[in-house]
């Protein structure tokens, strides 16, 4: 998602910027029609500022409002088509809409402007093995993988793209290694289960299974005991 960019403006200013760090407060207050009221106003009186554009898509995006997403992102680019964020959230807008190739020309604009923007990468791939352009899709997680080796989302994609690609073995490599950087990663242990029965090994699926159960079971426990 589009970073919030906070200014030295102190917040109750009446300036643009001050304006804009009382949205950004807002929305950090889970209050986004407060925050879309700022951001309104900091644009009203800066509208050459890409970064109050910018905010503003993500907000609506963030509030399920894709097409004004796209033409608030869109008037940010306008002012600064450097921004790698601002193509991101178009990019999740345009997805959102089920325009995945203008997205997927949007998300790697923003891979140009950012090579190590991982958040992007795994984006990326989503649409591309959804596409079943899962060799691309694979390329995508271990270019992202390069970049950011501890992210067991990362590798249980990479599992799924091998697993559409009939690897089956290196798929299931994947998923543990996802569960060597989060021990209690539920999606990995699902898909393994999966792989593992779909290879006739069911008895591993089984005992994997009764190790996930008891994750969960610890995390309903945990969160009785929390509350």
């Amino acid at each position: 998602m589009t970073k919030v960019i906070k200014t030295k403006t102190l917040k109750n200013s009446t300036s643009a910027e001050g304006y804009f760090n009382r949205g950004n407060e807002a929305l950090h207050a889970h209050n986004k029609q407060v925050a879309m009221k700022y951001y309104d106003k900091a644009i009203m009186l800066d509208s050459n500022n890409a970064i109050y554009y910018s905010c503003k898509g993500t907000l609506l995006l963030m509030l399920d409002r894709c097409e004004e997403a796209i033409v608030t992102y869109n008037k940010a680019l306008e002012i600064d088509s450097n921004c790698s964020n601002t193509y991101f959230g178009k990019g999740m807008a345009l997805n959102e809409l089920g325009l995945h190739e203008e997205a997927i020309i949007a998300f790697r604009k923003a891979i140009v402007i950012d090579p190590n923007f991982t958040e992007v990468y795994f984006h990326l791939g989503a649409i591309l093995e959804a596409l079943n352009f899962h060799e691309e899709a694979l390329a995508t997680y271990d270019k992202a993988i390069a970049i950011n080796q501890g992210d067991p989302s990362l590798h249980t994609s990479r599992g799924n793209a091998l697993n559409s690609l009939g690897r089956s073995e290196e798929a299931l490599s994947a998923y543990y290694s996802a569960l060597e950087i989060d021990k209690a990663w539920v999606p990995a242990y699902g898909f393994i289960i999966i792989t593992l029965r779909s290879l006739g090994r069911h008895n591993e699926a089984a005992a994997l299974n009764d190790e996930m159960q008891k994750i969960l079971q610890n995390r309903k426990t945990s969160e009785v005991t929390f509350h």
